[in-house]
């Protein structure tokens, strides 16, 4: 028997025991240590919450309740439970006290505790619904799923028209693996509060694990109609439609067998041969693919920008913050003047930006597969599926910064169109192919280790130096100018700029050299992923 330094009972031991569902263990030390006169504020308390009787008079504080608690509780609920102690030893038979209690020992993350504190009065005939629901709630929490389900079919029979029982009996069912039943119990809950919009989400979720693809869709639609709060929701409801209706469309049909003769059963013989599996059709697969990347594209942009009130305004404050900062410095240090064209601004604005859209995909590819985990759960959502939403959104993102800004500099009077359009837009659909290769193998070798995201961060940070960005090749000496030219990241600024600038022809652009370097990044990263793609989606 584990006592204090003193000889009696330690109530932190008899807390353990409780935690440990040994709450039987924890009541026969009790009814030892009082049998040898043991009274301490402490022990009377464990004795309260264990169902055994104590004097109504006592009272009970923070000091007491200390031992019980593995972490310091905050000291205003902390006054609360003990009040709450105070009318369960008053009153032993009422059941709100033991029910502010009990919420109380959860929010304290004392779910056995509250256990304890409710299982006195259960079950009595006397008991209401809203006690089966709490005790429901806490059994749910402590992973008893078969207690927690009775105890909600208790809660909804004792009040049958109360839509939040039928949600909470509803969402169990889905736990347990009932989706019939869940559906029953939300589809109740709908005819009680037709505008619940959880209700209808777990109508959605019991149809969906049904198999019952479009009811699921517009259950979900409903939820995200009547709350803003369920559109995420929607969101995941459709991607996992998109994945049905991939395995539907292109599920081979039955083989055609011919009935075996009377002499042999039908589960012994095998066909002769199997006719081929039939060709999937390539329009079919994209549409159905690029509905499951619109889908996740729609997702990403709700986690990524909607959290933050600043969002998208932050996307366009950087580069234009970047660009003033490099002409304020170097027009304070004397160079002010452009080494092509006649705007300083607009020189820093075709370097910053294609180099902040190049840092932006890349650094999207680190801990991609395991912040997808709820995603990659559904079978047919590829990691190349969310990798192209999320590099995507993010292109998408930069491009459009790039025409804000540039709106915004010729508002100004800085800055003129582009004089080749289609050249820009060449030369970012290569620096995406670039960027989009690198991301995927920052993806695998960020699961593998936590140094090359490190690596990479100051790998970008010297790239900003030794990409021309703030400068042109011309003002380098020859040695160190032929080292700089393997970057490949200084001939994507170089066809930038000789796309938008109508008289500048670049002696040191290499589109070939650019070329090579994206597919063979892309090479690369598709090779990582297909040989850590089991980790990939394990990991996740």
């Amino acid at each position: 028997m584990i006592r204090d330094g003193t000889g009696q009972e330690d109530p932190a031991a008899l807390a353990s025991l409780v935690r440990e569902d040994r709450a039987d263990e924890a009541r026969a030390r009790i009814a030892a240590a009082r049998a040898r006169g043991e009274d301490t504020p402490a022990l009377r308390l464990v004795a309260l919450l264990l169902g055994a009787a104590v004097p109504q008079d006592e009272a009970w504080t923070p000091e007491a309740l200390a031992p019980l608690l593995r972490t310091p509780f905050p000291a205003e609920p902390t006054g609360r439970l003990a009040g709450a102690l105070d009318r369960m030893a008053e009153a032993p038979g009422a059941e709100f006290p033991r029910i502010e209690a009990a919420c109380l020992l959860l929010q304290a993350e004392e779910p056995h505790w509250a256990e304890q504190a409710m299982l006195p009065l259960w079950p009595e005939a006397g008991t209401g619904p809203l006690f089966a629901r709490v005790l429901s709630g806490i059994w749910a929490v402590l992973g008893r799923q078969r207690q927690a389900v009775e105890a909600a079919e208790a809660a909804v029979r004792l009040d049958p028209r109360a839509e939040e029982y039928l949600i909470h009996l509803a969402g169990l069912r889905l736990q347990q693996g009932a989706p019939g039943a869940a559906l029953l119990a939300a589809g109740r809950a709908i005819g009680l509060a037709p505008e619940h919009a959880v209700a209808w989400r777990m109508a959605s979720a019991a149809h969906l694990a049904l198999g019952q693809v479009e009811e699921a869709i517009a259950a979900s639609r409903r939820a995200a109609a009547l709350s803003s709060d369920q559109v995420g929701f929607a969101e995941e409801v459709l991607v996992s439609s998109g994945a049905e209706a991939l395995n539907r469309e292109h599920a081979p049909p039955p083989a055609q067998i011919e009935r075996p003769g009377r002499e042999t059963p039908a589960w012994a013989r095998l066909p002769a041969s199997l006719p081929p599996p039939p060709r999937i059709a390539l329009g079919p697969l994209l549409r159905t693919r690029a509905r499951i990347v619109d889908a996740l594209m729609l997702r990403e942009a709700r986690t990524q920008f909607t959290h933050s009130r600043l969002g998208y305004a932050w996307s366009l404050f950087e580069p234009i913050t970047h660009v003033f900062i490099l002409f304020v410095a170097i027009g304070i240090m004397g160079g002010g003047r452009a080494p092509i064209g006649d705007s300083l601004p607009v020189f820093y604005m075709t370097g910053v930006l294609p180099y902040l859209f190049f840092c932006h995909v890349t650094e999207r590819g680190m801990h991609m597969a395991r912040d997808s985990r709820v995603l990659l759960s559904v079978p047919v959502v590829t990691l190349g599926d969310i990798a192209a939403a999320r590099l995507l959104l993010r292109a998408a993102t930069d491009v459009l910064v790039f025409l804000v800004t540039l709106t915004a500099f010729m508002a100004m009077g800085f800055a003129q169109l582009p004089h080749d359009p289609l050249s820009l837009v060449a030369a970012y659909v290569v620096l995406f192919l670039l960027a989009s290769g690198i991301a995927l193998a920052n993806m695998v070798l960020s699961e593998l280790s936590e140094l090359p995201e490190r690596v990479w961060t100051v790998s970008l940070r010297g790239l900003y130096f030794v990409s021309g960005i703030f400068y042109h090749p011309n003002m380098m000496p020859a040695g160190i100018r032929e080292w700089v030219l393997w970057n490949p990241l200084i001939h994507a600024l170089e066809w930038v700029r000789q796309a938008y600038y109508p008289l500048y022809v670049s002696p040191y652009l290499d589109t070939g050299y650019l070329l090579r370097w994206a597919l063979a990044s892309l090479l690369l990263g598709g090779l990582l992923v297909a040989a850590f793609h089991r980790r990939l989606r394990g990991a996740t």
